[in-house]
């Protein structure tokens, strides 16, 4: 895990970070704050091995040049050893309700094969809900945009000519 993450960042800014560090990963994921849709300020990454992560502990621990103004300083975390296998990240992530259709691709996890290419996760083997605060968060822009931006297609005054 990396902690204190720009919430700025996207996930597109963490991956760019990891890759421009020479980081070796097959599993990121920045959550989200659906209210603020802004990240949460920490990262789940799965690295490929355990001298990959001791390594990253000393490149990323203290890490503070972010594309961002920020004065956050990056924490290295590791995970428990039973959340560690890439196999039980994906077991997890696959039904997890990120990966509900509604949610924008941006905001899921990413899934990367041994030569670093993007790869689609499992399909969930069961019905996904959208994430908590997801729906409601849509509904709310949805109803600014209705109350502020939508003005009734007729407001041109009508023609007195028939």
């Amino acid at each position: 895990m990396l902690r204190n993450v720009p919430n700025d960042y996207s996930r597109g800014d963490l991956c760019e970070m990891l890759d421009s560090n020479g980081v070796q990963y097959n599993f990121a994921y920045l959550p989200i704050d659906w209210g603020k849709r802004a990240n949460l300020g920490y990262a789940f990454v799965n690295l490929k091995s355990h001298a990959e992560a001791e390594r990253v502990e000393e490149v990323l621990g203290r890490f503070s040049d972010w594309k961002v103004a920020s004065e956050k300083v990056c924490e290295v975390a590791w995970a428990k050893p039973e959340q560690q296998s890439l196999h039980l990240i994906v077991e997890s992530f696959k039904n997890n309700p990120v990966m509900h259709p509604d949610v924008p691709e941006e905001f899921k996890p990413l899934l990367f094969n041994a030569w670093k290419q993007h790869i689609e996760f499992p399909p969930p083997t069961k019905a996904l809900r959208p994430p908590r605060g997801f729906l409601r968060k849509q509904s709310e822009e949805q109803m600014m945009w209705a109350r502020n931006d939508c003005k009734p297609l007729c407001a041109f005054p009508q023609s007195r000519h028939s």
